[in-house]
């Protein structure tokens, strides 16, 4: 059996290493500009993002009421509230079924960056499943695979398949080419 707070600490360290739990602009978004093409201020002096924003990895486009109930609480105490996110939107029973500390963080991880089923994909990739099983879902025969595995060998081979995932986005949109090295630290670490 995996450990939660293993994984969840992993995720943590990539998305809040210092446990901020601060409201911050993510990506995509840009300054407000005004039709002369300046920064627009705030009351304070401070520039005024438009887009999306994130506590902890939480992006508010994506889940916009659970981001809202987050960012309603004091700074300090959203710690709770973070970790109940990430274990009910992103934990599942098959992580818990995954023998492997290693694997699991990593997965779990891959998975809360890039989405659930990715994640999954990329271990199945790394467990060697031909391509037309790669379905991107939990199963029994994806966690019996896994807790079959050699960690010492499934753990290089899901982070070369992860850093190959990204490669293959920046072959399809070189634009994101400017993301490599944050995503391959995060796939290396």
């Amino acid at each position: 059996m995996s450990n939660w707070s293993t994984a969840f600490n992993w995720v943590m360290d990539n998305e809040d290493r210092g446990r901020n739990y601060a409201s911050v602009p993510d990506a995509p978004g840009e300054y407000q500009l005004d039709a002369n093409g300046n920064l627009v201020l705030d009351n304070h002096g401070h520039k005024i993002w438009q887009g999306a924003f994130a506590i902890s990895g939480i992006n508010s486009a994506a889940y916009p009421v659970q981001y809202q109930q987050i960012n309603s609480l004091p700074q300090p105490a959203r710690g709770p509230a973070i970790e109940g996110f990430y274990k009910t939107y992103f934990w599942s029973t098959s992580l818990d079924a995954v023998t492997s500390d290693e694997v699991a963080k990593r997965v779990f991880d891959a998975e809360v960056n890039m989405g659930q089923s990715t994640g999954v994909k990329i271990l199945q990739k790394a467990l060697g499943f031909d391509p037309e099983d790669c379905d991107g879902k939990w199963g029994p025969h994806t966690v019996s695979a896994c807790n079959s595995a050699v960690e010492a060998s499934l753990v290089p081979a899901f982070i070369a398949a992860r850093v190959q995932h990204y490669e293959d986005i920046i072959a399809l949109k070189p634009v994101d080419a400017k993301y490599r090295d944050v995503w391959e630290a995060r796939a290396k670490k």
